[in-house]
């Protein structure tokens, strides 16, 4: 955090763009999994996270902005914002593509609103379909990771399993 913190002080100065990829969330949440999780929890993902971090997130991104465009009929205004809140991180993505799009305020309320609508039943759902189904922690932290947009919400989601599966989780989110 104190990392993220100076570098953002040296470039305070350079164009507007720079300043918004240096944005202080990326920063607290490197830091809180390079901090608050054993380096061994993240070798346990493996190959696995690293499919779900790539390969899920990238095709969630084009399948839900193809939804948007071509079934649902949306402008591409309010795609962008639901595909990357749906596939990324929630109201945290939204925020950044809003503001990176310069899209209008009411889009931005509309597709957070989406986002939570879409992430409040994954809180309780996928822990249980996890035990019914009797997935393994590791696999349950990563597809909790994986598919629950915001971060407070995967952490809350994955203490309900066990202490593997909110390592899992926290790490792949």
């Amino acid at each position: 955090i104190i990392l993220g913190c100076f570098i953002r002080i040296i470039w305070r100065d350079t164009e507007h763009y720079i300043k918004r990829l240096m944005s202080m969330e990326f920063f607290i949440k490197t830091g809180i999994v390079l901090f608050a999780i054993d380096i061994q929890e993240i070798l346990k993902l493996g190959s696995r996270g690293i499919v779900v971090a790539w390969v899920e997130t990238i095709l969630l991104l084009s399948l839900v902005y193809c939804i948007g465009i071509y079934i649902v009929r949306l402008d591409k205004t309010r795609t962008l914002l639901i595909s990357f809140g749906l596939s990324i991180c929630g109201s945290s993505a939204i925020m950044a593509i809003s503001d990176i799009i310069e899209s209008e305020q009411e889009h931005t309320n509309a597709s957070i609103t989406i986002s939570s609508l879409f992430t409040i039943p994954f809180i309780n759902g996928i822990p249980a379909i996890s035990r019914i189904y009797g997935l393994s922690s590791v696999v349950s932290g990563i597809w909790i990771g994986g598919t629950v947009d915001s971060t407070g919400a995967v952490i809350a989601s994955a203490s309900l399993l066990d202490k593997t599966a909110l390592n899992s989780a926290v790490v792949l989110k």
